[in-house]
Order: C-alpha cells, then sequence, then structure tokens
C-alpha cells in the first residue's frame, strides 16, 4: 500500500487491528456469558481437565510463537530501507500477523462453543494480553523500524512522507 502519512498507516493498521478483534471477542463474550449464567453447557462434555488442558497449552504455544515470528520478521526490516518501503513491509508483516491470531482466536472461540469449559475464554484472554503487547502505536513502531532523528520524530508527529 502507499501510505500518505505515518497517520494514514496507522489508521490502516489499527482497522485490521481491531477488526480482526471484534468478532471473536463478541463471540467469546456472548459464549462466556452463556457458559456462566448456566444456560450453555456445549455441545461435548469435558469429563475433566486432562482434555482441556493441553488444547489450552497448544493456544498459547502458539500465540507465543506467532508473536516471536512477527517479531523475528519485524526485526529482519533492513534499517537502510527509505521510510515508506520500510512502513510498507511493517504493514504487510503485521497484516499477516493479526490474520493468524485471528484464525488462532476463532479456533479458541470453537472449543469454547464445543466444550462449553470457561477455561477457553481465559485462554482467549491471553491471546488478547499478546495483543496488547503488540498494539499499533507509532512511538512503538517507530523503535521497531529503527528510526532515528527527524525521520522518528517526523514519524510520530504524522508529517508527510
Amino acid at each position: 500500500m502507499n501510505f500518505q502519512s505515518s497517520a494514514d498507516f496507522i489508521d490502516n493498521l489499527n482497522k485490521f487491528f481491531n477488526g480482526f478483534i471484534a468478532l471473536p471477542l463478541l463471540m467469546v463474550g456472548f459464549g462466556y456469558l452463556e457458559i456462566y449464567s448456566g444456560n450453555f453447557s456445549g455441545f461435548m462434555i469435558l469429563d475433566s481437565w486432562y482434555y482441556s488442558l493441553p488444547l489450552i497449552a497448544m493456544v498459547v504455544g502458539v500465540m507465543i510463537y506467532f508473536s516471536r515470528t512477527f517479531m523475528a520478521q519485524i526485526r529482519k526490516i533492513d534499517a537502510s530501507l527509505i521510510i515508506v518501503d520500510k512502513v510498507d513491509l511493517y504493514f504487510k508483516t503485521a497484516k499477516k500477523f493479526y490474520l493468524q491470531v485471528f484464525f488462532l482466536s476463532m479456533f479458541t472461540t470453537g472449543l469454547l462453543f464445543l466444550f462449553g469449559e470457561k477455561s477457553f475464554a481465559g485462554a482467549y484472554a491471553f491471546i488478547l494480553f499478546m495483543l496488547s503487547v503488540n498494539r499499533p502505536n507509532l512511538a512503538s513502531i517507530a523503535s521497531q523500524l529503527q528510526l532515528t532523528g527527524d525521520d522518528r520524530r517526523d514519524f510520530i508527529e504524522k508529517t508527510p512522507f
């Protein structure tokens, strides 16, 4: 994408970030409230935590893997590129990360409805926590892209590219 400024970039990035969070968050909230009120017990009954614990551990592990991979890909962005190219690469990498997290969130939501276990809502809360660590804001992105001096100041102040 061609961004005119860091304001344009962060607006588009936040649309993806918030958009990929919205549906699973709504569904997990609804599912948790239904389970908590006793109106829903799931389609399959888990007799013990022996079944849910490995699934939750897998969700946590996959989320950690996605986050570490995302950060590694961001660190690989060449510092010698012009800012427009850096921002474009960051956007593509972040969009891919948010899509991966969306599918993991939907998987976790599916587990919540399938088994009716509130612990899967906790796994989703972990996903949200990890997303909050990687929440897009101009200052952290400037640091991740290794922007310094005037480039960093212009980027944070949303000066056109």
